[in-house]
């Protein structure tokens, strides 16, 4: 079987969704940089203010001291693995991803962020049994079955993988994720024209999100799979 080339897009932009599959946001209030007590917790705290301010070497830092000071604290792992997911330093934030699941075996954060890692990595099994036990605590997880989806694209399972993107599109209709994805999917399928409608909601749901690139993206895959129609019509014998 022969995915068309467009999948690796396809996977470059499913890692921009991921909570779907990467980058969950810490959920935590702000707070002064100062540190008072120097607890863990503060540094957490002030690890976090830096990752939103842009000083992710210092959030590092600040999130190393936290773990020096308590080897068992959870937010410590997930934020600093979610650091090391946006950098490309995969292994680490395999590892801290693991860490937080040592801790605590139904975060889902965890579980879909090392998901994520593992496919970039191209460990498609892992990362399909990553988002499959995030789906065992929430079964109306969307962004897991985005992320399985592309799993099993990835690994050439069709069937499996647009399985999971129609359940993905049946919980959130306004996917565009699951929209660009299940195109690939319909594309390796041979559905070319139901590639395009899938192509064009998409594209229609990042304009509306404001997402040009994406957008543009979607417009220049439309027009690659309307030129291979137009060869493989040109090639059909004359009848």
């Amino acid at each position: 079987m022969n995915i068309p080339r467009i999948i690796s897009t396809t996977i470059a932009i499913l890692g921009i969704f991921a909570a779907l599959g990467g980058l969950p946001e810490p959920a935590i209030a702000r707070e002064p940089l100062l540190i008072a007590q120097k607890n863990p917790e503060d540094f957490l705290k002030r690890g976090v203010e830096k990752t939103r301010s842009g000083d992710y070497q210092g959030a590092l830092e600040d999130f190393n001291e936290a773990l020096r000071r308590d080897r068992n604290y959870a937010q410590a792992y997930m934020n600093r693995g979610n650091i090391y997911s946006a950098y490309g330093n995969l292994p680490a934030a395999i590892a801290d991803y693991t860490q937080v699941l040592r801790i605590d075996p139904n975060s889902i954060a965890a579980y879909i962020g090392r998901a994520s890692a593992n496919s970039a990595i191209r460990n498609q099994p892992a990362a399909i049994g990553d988002y499959t036990q995030a789906l065992k605590i929430n079964p109306n997880y969307v962004e897991a079955y985005i992320g399985r989806g592309a799993a099993y694209l990835v690994s050439e399972d069709l069937s499996r993988a647009l399985d999971d993107l129609n359940q993905a599109l049946l919980l959130d209709p306004n996917s565009a994720a699951a929209y660009y994805n299940r195109a690939t999917v319909l594309v390796g399928q041979g559905n070319n024209s139901g590639a395009i409608r899938d192509l064009q909601i998409a594209a229609r749901l990042f304009q509306q999100q404001e997402k040009p690139r994406f957008y543009q993206n979607c417009l220049s895959r439309i027009r690659q799979i309307q030129q291979i129609q137009q060869i493989q019509q040109q090639r059909q014998p004359e009848e």
